[in-house]
């Protein structure tokens, strides 16, 4: 993994809020403080990839019903020795986690969201440690064709503002107000957590 190419995409991302630059600033200090930034077993954090999907009306998203973590999140995880960038990283994980075989990366944004968050001990050993999560978005034109993985419960396409009401994460609001802006939605202000 090229640790250079990343850096150059997060120099080139555009934080949608003062939260979401402090989590581009975190995450360049990361990398550059981190010889192997992606080694999921860093036990102060590792750099993930992650896919914000939408439907081709760009007006649905999938979230998968994370197993351990018993929430409801846009797909994602750990890099793979084998994964040559952190795009390639994330489309990976989108396929595995949905069985969608005909995801469309919108490289024309780049890196579509940033987010640093705690992820909890587990049983095997890992202590709580960051994920510094990069986020791209895809679409797809066959949503129906979809496969839930074993580290899912369910896996579901949602209308934005439903999306918003089963997962009160704060960047899955930050990431449905930029689908919003992008597609130049208007709903008399942005969203809450409280919906629309």
């Amino acid at each position: 993994m090229d640790k250079e190419n990343l850096l150059k995409l997060l120099g080139a991302a555009q934080a949608f809020d003062a939260v979401e630059k402090g989590h581009i600033q975190s995450t360049v200090e990361f990398v550059l403080n981190n010889p192997d930034p992606f080694n999921s077993e860093n036990c102060v954090g590792h750099v993930t990839a992650s896919a914000w999907i939408l439907d081709a009306s760009l007006q649905n998203a999938l979230l998968t019903h994370h197993a351990k973590l018993q929430r409801w999140f846009q797909l994602g995880g750990h890099v793979e020795p084998s994964d040559k960038t952190i795009m390639s990283a994330a489309l990976r994980e989108a396929a595995e986690e949905s069985g969608l075989k005909d995801l469309k990366f919108k490289d024309e944004m780049g890196i579509f969201d940033v987010d640093v968050h705690l992820i909890p001990a587990n049983k095997k050993g890992m202590p709580d440690h960051f994920h510094y999560d990069i986020r791209f978005l895809f679409t797809t034109d066959f949503p129906d064709d979809m496969v839930v993985s074993e580290e899912s419960l369910d896996l579901a396409w949602v209308s934005l503002s439903h999306a918003i009401e089963i997962s009160t994460n704060a960047s899955i609001v930050r990431m449905v107000n930029k689908t919003l802006k992008m597609t130049s939605v208007k709903y008399g202000g942005e969203l809450d957590a409280k919906g629309f």
